[in-house]
């Protein structure tokens, strides 16, 4: 893929995320009309889950452990048990544009987790601002003045449509530190999977499964179901994408868009009314979320997640290591080195989101064994250089005159590190 393919790859995701997100709080509380709101949520993941993993494994994208499933259903249960599944029942009660308001602050409670995780460089004075904006807009929202054209249940609404908020919150912190799958498809898939049956068993708990019948399902209501199987779940991956692809301050934008988006929806389709203290609440929420999702430096100037170099660099975050083992005839080991270095740690290096690249052999009796390291910033930074399928390594045409087994995949080892300077040199 080359960069002008990937910048439209990304174009196309922060689109995604943009827009089909902010549709979907109308297509669950047209959905939850005539469908109860966890099985919505759950036959709507549950089914979505099992399309794309299927999808996933025939592209051969991985086969997940069981360590990785582990992770999957924890981080499955938090964004879509605990995250969703509560936003979906509130929306019983509150409208989808008020739904959709609160849960923009996401940001706030990530930050205010990252903070708890002892990540102090999260706090400063713009976070501490936004924290408390952010905080006296909610309040603002779920005053009983703000409530009233949402019906007695609505402050239950908007409480559990916060919880659900800090859920996905946990959830997303989760699963950027969780041992999953390298693959955002086969990620996303996997926790797809896992939050609908956790969904479903919940309905069933729930007794959702004695007031429902297939027959009152209205046509509408089963088109929303339709609509976020399929729109719906391409918005989340693209969401998982864009967290590896690009910083979380361009990510955490979506969270000033969707309410937007959905407002104007609401309003455009349901007829959604929004009173003066709503907007007031929305504006402030809004500039909350900003402060926080747009770190500054010193110099006014926005931080950029890494800084490139084609020289030495330090690490003060975690890289990927992406690891190659080959092994040739020991009187061909000087030759194939330096071919070697003309051709992969070349590609490598001309690779957006790489970061540096370690060859070293060792001769061992008659045969040279080489381990090929390369650092990047991202798997997506990978699958520029390697495709889709990271998993498998890269061969160029004359490594069959010189190797004696074209072994099939690399290994890939997530790699922290602090002031660690790593070299462009081979040796």
């Amino acid at each position: 893929m080359n960069e002008k393919q990937h910048h439209a790859k990304i174009f196309a995701a922060f689109a995604a995320v943009y827009i089909i997100w902010g549709t979907t709080y109308l297509a669950i509380r047209f959905g939850v009309e005539t469908i109860p709101p966890l099985l919505l949520a759950g036959v709507r993941f549950l089914v979505a889950g099992i399309i794309f993993y299927l999808y996933a494994r025939l592209k051969g994208l991985g086969s997940p452990s069981l360590v990785q499933w582990k992770s999957a259903a924890i981080g499955g249960g938090l964004l879509f048990l605990g995250g969703n599944g509560a936003l979906t029942w509130a929306e019983q009660y509150v409208s989808s544009g008020l739904a959709a308001l609160i849960v923009a602050s996401i940001p706030l409670w990530i930050v205010l987790f990252s903070a708890l995780y002892g990540e102090k460089s999260t706090l400063n004075i713009r976070t501490f601002l936004g924290i408390g904006l952010g905080i006296s807009g909610i309040i603002i929202l779920v005053q009983p003045d703000t409530m009233a054209s949402n019906g007695s249940s609505g402050l239950y609404g908007a409480l559990a449509v916060i919880c659900g908020s800090i859920s996905w919150a946990w959830g997303t912190l989760y699963t950027k530190k969780a041992k999953l799958p390298s693959s955002p498809v086969l990620t996303s898939s996997m926790q797809m999977l896992s939050g609908g049956m956790m969904l479903l068993l919940a309905s069933l708990i729930a007794g959702e499964n004695q007031t429902y019948s297939v027959e009152n399902v209205s046509t509408i209501s089963f088109l929303s179901l339709l609509y976020l199987i399929s729109f719906g779940s391409v918005g989340f991956m693209a969401y998982v994408f864009l967290l590896g692809a690009t910083t979380p301050s361009r990510v955490a934008t979506y969270a000033y868009v969707n309410p937007v988006v959905a407002v104007f929806v609401g309003w455009l389709f349901a007829d959604e009314t929004l009173t003066q203290t709503t907007f007031i609440a929305a504006a402030i929420i809004v500039v909350a979320v900003v402060l926080i999702v747009t770190k500054r430096s010193s110099t006014g100037k926005e931080e950029p997640v890494a800084k490139q170099s084609n020289e030495n660099q330090e690490i003060n975050q975690s890289l990927i290591t992406r690891m190659w083992h080959g092994v040739t005839p020991a009187s061909k080991a000087e030759e194939y080195l330096a071919y070697l270095r003309e051709t992969g740690e070349d590609d490598c290096r001309k690779t957006e989101g790489n970061r540096g690249v370690v060859v070293m052999h060792s001769i061992q009796e008659d045969k040279a064994h080489f381990l090929f390291l390369s650092f990047w910033e991202s798997y997506d930074a990978i699958r520029k250089f390697s495709g889709e399928n990271i998993e498998r390594a890269v061969y160029y045409p004359k490594d069959k005159e010189y190797l004696l087994e074209l072994e099939p995949n690399v290994t890939h080892y997530e790699t922290y590190g602090q002031n660690v300077c790593i070299c462009n040199a081979a040796g």
